[in-house]
């Protein structure tokens, strides 16, 4: 098992990976890790997110009471409608949506 560590030893050396580049590649890391953070929350805060449902932004109190009032209208008019639907059918029609 321990037959193959000198060549691993020797290729991490000939691509830059020596023990005294460790320090240099932990802070390559870290600034890698920092960027892409950032990239994701500013892509979070952005409203193109997959996630569509959740963003960082805050809604406006107004965008938020104008979607439940269009959910509740919503709701009313299907309840309306069924029982429209619920009317014809009992005087015999057969209406098809």
């Amino acid at each position: 098992m321990l037959r193959g560590f000198p060549q691993a030893r020797r290729l991490l050396r000939r691509m830059g990976l020596e023990k005294e580049d460790a320090y240099f590649w932990k802070q390559m890391g870290k600034g890698m890790l920092c960027t892409y953070a950032l990239f994701g929350a500013a892509w979070l805060w952005n409203e193109t997110s997959p996630l569509g449902w959740w963003t960082l932004k805050p809604r406006p109190k107004k965008q938020l009471q104008s979607k439940k009032f269009d959910q509740e209208a919503q709701k009313l008019w299907f309840r309306m409608r069924n029982e429209v639907v619920q009317e014809l059918q009992e005087k015999g029609f057969d209406p098809k949506f």
